[in-house]
Protein backbone atom coordinates (compact mmCIF):
# COMPACT_ATOMS: atom_id res chain seq x y z
CA UNK A 1 0.00 0.00 0.00
CA UNK A 2 1.20 3.37 -0.79
CA UNK A 3 0.60 6.19 1.92
CA UNK A 4 -0.87 8.97 0.41
CA UNK A 5 -1.86 13.08 1.62
CA UNK A 6 -4.03 16.07 -0.06
CA UNK A 7 -2.31 18.84 0.32
CA UNK A 8 -3.83 21.92 -0.50
CA UNK A 9 -0.82 24.44 -2.76
CA UNK A 10 -2.12 27.47 -1.23
CA UNK A 11 -1.17 27.02 2.40
CA UNK A 12 -0.19 23.31 2.64
CA UNK A 13 -3.15 22.24 4.79
CA UNK A 14 -3.89 18.93 4.59
CA UNK A 15 -7.91 17.78 3.38
CA UNK A 16 -9.43 16.08 5.89
CA UNK A 17 -10.04 12.48 6.22
CA UNK A 18 -11.92 10.27 8.90
CA UNK A 19 -12.02 6.55 9.35
CA UNK A 20 -14.63 4.43 6.77
CA UNK A 21 -17.32 2.32 8.42
CA UNK A 22 -14.21 -0.60 8.64
CA UNK A 23 -11.61 1.39 10.52
CA UNK A 24 -9.18 0.65 7.93
CA UNK A 25 -9.46 3.15 5.01
CA UNK A 26 -9.34 6.86 5.71
CA UNK A 27 -12.54 8.52 3.39
CA UNK A 28 -12.12 11.91 1.73
CA UNK A 29 -14.56 14.32 3.43
CA UNK A 30 -16.17 16.19 0.80
CA UNK A 31 -18.81 18.87 0.94
CA UNK A 32 -20.24 21.47 -0.95
CA UNK A 33 -20.69 25.35 -0.77
CA UNK A 34 -25.00 24.63 -0.65
CA UNK A 35 -24.40 22.33 2.27
CA UNK A 36 -22.30 24.96 4.52
CA UNK A 37 -23.74 27.85 3.61
CA UNK A 38 -27.26 27.19 2.04
CA UNK A 39 -30.50 28.34 4.13
CA UNK A 40 -34.03 28.07 2.96
CA UNK A 41 -36.97 30.37 2.59
CA UNK A 42 -41.08 29.91 2.14
CA UNK A 43 -43.81 32.37 1.57
CA UNK A 44 -47.70 31.50 0.59
CA UNK A 45 -48.94 34.07 -1.82
CA UNK A 46 -52.85 34.00 -0.68
CA UNK A 47 -54.20 36.46 -3.90
CA UNK A 48 -53.14 37.83 -6.64
CA UNK A 49 -49.79 39.20 -5.42
CA UNK A 50 -45.83 39.36 -6.04
CA UNK A 51 -43.96 37.98 -2.88
CA UNK A 52 -39.96 38.64 -2.52
CA UNK A 53 -38.69 34.92 -1.33
CA UNK A 54 -34.89 36.05 -1.08
CA UNK A 55 -33.11 39.72 -1.68
CA UNK A 56 -29.04 39.37 -1.74
CA UNK A 57 -27.37 42.16 -0.17
CA UNK A 58 -25.85 44.75 -1.85
CA UNK A 59 -24.88 43.46 -5.43
CA UNK A 60 -24.21 39.67 -4.10
CA UNK A 61 -26.37 37.17 -6.05
CA UNK A 62 -28.66 34.20 -4.98
CA UNK A 63 -27.82 30.28 -6.34
CA UNK A 64 -30.85 28.13 -6.06
CA UNK A 65 -29.72 24.99 -4.87
CA UNK A 66 -34.21 23.33 -4.13
CA UNK A 67 -37.40 24.27 -4.74
CA UNK A 68 -40.78 22.91 -4.11
CA UNK A 69 -43.88 24.51 -5.31
CA UNK A 70 -47.59 23.31 -4.34
CA UNK A 71 -50.21 25.43 -5.73
CA UNK A 72 -54.32 24.82 -5.58
CA UNK A 73 -56.48 24.93 -8.59
CA UNK A 74 -57.78 27.92 -9.72
CA UNK A 75 -59.34 28.56 -12.69
CA UNK A 76 -57.01 30.56 -15.24
CA UNK A 77 -54.34 30.89 -12.60
CA UNK A 78 -50.47 30.54 -12.87
CA UNK A 79 -47.74 30.44 -10.45
CA UNK A 80 -44.24 33.01 -11.75
CA UNK A 81 -40.96 31.82 -10.07
CA UNK A 82 -38.23 34.77 -11.41
CA UNK A 83 -35.41 36.46 -11.04
CA UNK A 84 -35.36 40.72 -10.76
CA UNK A 85 -33.47 43.18 -9.50
CA UNK A 86 -36.38 46.06 -10.68
CA UNK A 87 -35.42 46.92 -14.22
CA UNK A 88 -34.29 43.24 -15.74
CA UNK A 89 -36.90 40.52 -15.38
CA UNK A 90 -36.39 37.16 -15.97
CA UNK A 91 -38.49 33.97 -15.65
CA UNK A 92 -37.60 30.75 -14.72
CA UNK A 93 -41.18 28.92 -14.70
CA UNK A 94 -44.31 29.65 -14.83
CA UNK A 95 -47.07 26.80 -13.50
CA UNK A 96 -50.23 26.41 -14.97
CA UNK A 97 -52.32 25.86 -12.13
CA UNK A 98 -55.12 26.68 -14.24
CA UNK A 99 -56.36 22.85 -14.91
CA UNK A 100 -54.46 21.28 -12.14
CA UNK A 101 -52.85 21.36 -8.79
CA UNK A 102 -48.96 22.10 -8.71
CA UNK A 103 -46.80 19.57 -7.00
CA UNK A 104 -43.25 19.97 -7.45
CA UNK A 105 -39.85 19.09 -6.22
CA UNK A 106 -36.70 19.71 -7.43
CA UNK A 107 -33.17 19.63 -6.23
CA UNK A 108 -30.65 21.58 -8.65
CA UNK A 109 -27.56 20.33 -9.87
CA UNK A 110 -26.82 22.83 -12.56
CA UNK A 111 -25.35 26.44 -11.93
CA UNK A 112 -29.15 27.71 -11.26
CA UNK A 113 -27.74 30.90 -10.30
CA UNK A 114 -29.01 35.15 -10.59
CA UNK A 115 -26.77 38.15 -11.43
CA UNK A 116 -26.16 40.61 -9.05
CA UNK A 117 -28.27 42.26 -6.38
CA UNK A 118 -31.31 40.30 -8.59
CA UNK A 119 -33.99 38.88 -6.05
CA UNK A 120 -36.13 35.91 -6.53
CA UNK A 121 -39.90 36.37 -6.44
CA UNK A 122 -43.10 34.39 -6.95
CA UNK A 123 -46.19 35.94 -8.61
CA UNK A 124 -49.42 34.65 -8.51
CA UNK A 125 -51.74 36.18 -10.82
CA UNK A 126 -55.59 35.32 -9.59
CA UNK A 127 -57.88 36.37 -6.65
CA UNK A 128 -58.30 33.34 -4.03
CA UNK A 129 -55.17 31.56 -5.22
CA UNK A 130 -53.04 29.90 -2.62
CA UNK A 131 -49.59 29.22 -3.98
CA UNK A 132 -46.52 27.75 -1.00
CA UNK A 133 -43.02 27.97 -2.71
CA UNK A 134 -40.33 26.84 -0.60
CA UNK A 135 -36.46 27.75 -2.04
CA UNK A 136 -33.02 26.50 -0.69
CA UNK A 137 -30.07 29.06 -2.09
CA UNK A 138 -27.05 30.55 -0.93
CA UNK A 139 -25.49 33.83 -1.39
CA UNK A 140 -22.16 34.39 -3.55
CA UNK A 141 -20.74 37.87 -2.90
CA UNK A 142 -20.30 40.51 -5.74
CA UNK A 143 -16.72 39.63 -6.60
CA UNK A 144 -18.05 36.21 -7.68
CA UNK A 145 -21.52 37.45 -8.78
CA UNK A 146 -22.15 38.67 -12.65
CA UNK A 147 -23.60 41.93 -14.03
CA UNK A 148 -27.04 41.15 -16.07
CA UNK A 149 -24.90 41.72 -19.27
CA UNK A 150 -22.58 39.27 -18.54
CA UNK A 151 -25.26 36.83 -17.22
CA UNK A 152 -27.52 37.32 -19.67
CA UNK A 153 -24.49 36.68 -22.27
CA UNK A 154 -23.46 33.73 -20.95
CA UNK A 155 -26.63 31.47 -20.57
Amino acid sequence: MIKAQLIRSKDKKEYHTYDGYDEKEPVLVTTTHASRKGVFKAATNTNDETVIIATPSGNDAIVLTDLIVSAKKVQSSTVTLQFTDGVNTEVLAVFDSGNNSVNLAISFQGHWEGWQAARLEVVTDTNLQVATTAVGYFYITEDSAQTYSVWDANR
